[in-house]
């Protein structure tokens, strides 16, 4: 085990250089794997930042994966390519009123007799 029980780290630096994402896959005492999502943020000017967790625990890690790539998929699909823009239609929503009538998808735990396989 690595330090604080971690097994592998990534990092990835934003295109300003103003956040930075780990990606760190540790294991706990009790050996369940997980993997935390920080995002690390420079407040101003200096050395300061803030940062921000997220814990995925390793049962949980394909139904986050899923999660992931329906995002990734509906913004590719975007007319204009998935640019910076943020708008919200008249209920608050994001994505304009066209958002609100896709299909979402609805993600669920396994239960222990389902396959564990990726085959979709």
């Amino acid at each position: 085990m690595g330090v604080r029980g971690e097994l592998f780290s990534a990092r990835v630096k934003s295109k300003n250089d103003r956040r930075t994402y780990f990606f760190n896959v540790k294991e706990n005492r009790n050996n369940d794997v997980f993997v935390t999502v920080v995002e690390s943020k420079k407040t101003g000017e200096g050395e300061v930042f803030d940062r921000h967790q997220v814990v995925v625990f390793e049962e949980d890690l394909r139904l986050f994966r899923k999660g992931l790539d329906t995002v990734l998929e509906y913004l590719d699909g975007r007319e204009g390519g998935g640019g910076n823009r943020s708008r919200r239609d008249d209920r608050g929503h994001h994505g304009g009123a066209d958002a609100s009538r896709k299909k979402q998808t609805k993600l669920r735990r396994r239960k222990p007799d389902e396959s564990g396989s990726d085959a979709d």
